[in-house]
């Protein structure tokens, strides 16, 4: 089975900048599961599940969003359990880290791109760069 995997794309030498779209490719690779990674495409926003990167096309069109529940079903469907050979202590232990980085220090990252100056100013040209100049004012002062 080779799945479809819509992200984002590489940017700033990492294969992609959502954390999300790092963690289910990363996995997949680990789990060395074939995949297609179409390039970008704006309008693939509306095809995604949740509204939102990254998401995939396991076949036949099922398409799943969520990087964690799409790692979960490929771990259920028999891929490639990370976590297989962890004890209980170990898996909390995993558990406890995972949430910590995805529901908390997730709005750090947040935080650094979209307010902090330094790193605004990446993700305005990054992101805006290309933004017509007559809509240029309000991209740049809705920071």
């Amino acid at each position: 089975m080779t799945l479809t995997l819509y992200k984002f794309g590489p940017q700033w030498g990492i294969d992609d900048p959502s954390p999300f779209c790092l963690k289910l490719e990363s996995y997949l690779k680990l789990a060395d599961l074939a995949y297609d990674a179409p390039p970008f495409d704006i309008s693939m926003f509306k095809k995604a599940p949740k509204g939102k990167f990254p998401f995939v096309d396991l076949g036949g069109g099922q398409l799943m969003g969520d990087s964690g529940l799409i790692i979960n079903h490929l771990v259920d469907s028999g891929a490639y359990d990370p976590d297989a050979s962890l004890s209980a202590e170990q898996k909390a232990i995993s558990l406890a880290f995972r949430r910590l980085l995805e529901e908390n220090l997730y709005w750090v990252l947040i935080y650094s791109r979209w307010k902090d100056a330094p790193g605004w100013n990446v993700i305005k040209e990054t992101f805006f760069g290309d933004v017509p100049a007559l809509l240029k004012g309000f991209v740049q002062k809705s920071q």
